[in-house]
């Protein structure tokens, strides 16, 4: 990707190296954080990749900046009943509890190894794990955020180009519903590609990414 463009993979505040927010963030306040940085970066003109949480906090940029997005990649777009919603919702318990024998690193491992592919090498799900440990007590605000941010309200406002890649997640079943939404574009169904796809299947990807990003 970097070939001939100017490739950017940001830290959401609060993950990997960057500072938490002094409050729970909303997707509006990641997005706004993600603009001053395209400001400090004197950057006029970009596309998106974002990724689960990630692939709203684009669609959030992409409504704010009309004019400096140009397309937008988004890797999962669940679009969830009621139900659905509300269970996610509950499960959100908004504390991470650290307990002094690892329970929790265990939990999280059991549940990534719930939704890995039998293809996936176990060393990315164990990346995979090590960047959400990064963020510590603070690591259920990106889904919080993530719940009050509704694909079905917002997917079909955009006027940019999109594309959805919808792999063989825990989003597969929801991602489907945002099929009808997209105003201009197309979404991809990858039913052999697991979740941590961009890190196992980066050979694969960029070719889709290039033959979007690069058409007129």
């Amino acid at each position: 990707m970097a070939r001939d463009r100017t490739a950017i993979a940001v830290d959401t505040p609060g993950f990997g190296a960057s500072d938490a927010p002094l409050q729970p963030p909303t997707i509006n306040d990641y997005a706004l954080a993600m603009n001053d940085l395209l400001d400090f970066l004197a950057l006029d003109r970009v596309d998106l990749l974002g990724d689960h949480t990630g692939a709203k906090i684009a669609v959030e940029l992409a409504l704010l900046n009309p004019n400096r997005v140009r397309r937008v990649v988004l890797n999962g777009a669940p679009v969830y009943s009621a139900a659905e919603l509300d269970a996610l919702r509950k499960q959100d318990h908004n504390v991470e509890t650290i307990g002094a024998a690892g329970e929790h690193i265990l939990a999280r491992w059991s549940w990534a190894m719930r939704q890995r592919q039998p293809t996936t090498p176990l060393d990315a799900v164990l990346l995979e794990l090590a960047e959400s440990l990064r963020a510590g007590s603070n690591v259920w605000q990106g889904h919080h955020a993530a719940f009050g941010y509704q694909h079905r309200d917002n997917l079909p406002k955009l006027e940019q180009r999109v594309l959805v890649l919808r792999a063989k997640d825990d989003l597969w079943t929801p991602t489907a519903r945002a099929r009808p939404l997209i105003r201009e574009g197309q979404m991809i169904d990858l039913p052999g590609w697991g979740r941590e796809m961009l890190l196992t299947r980066f050979e694969a990807v960029a070719p889709i990414l290039r033959g979007f990003l690069d058409s007129d």
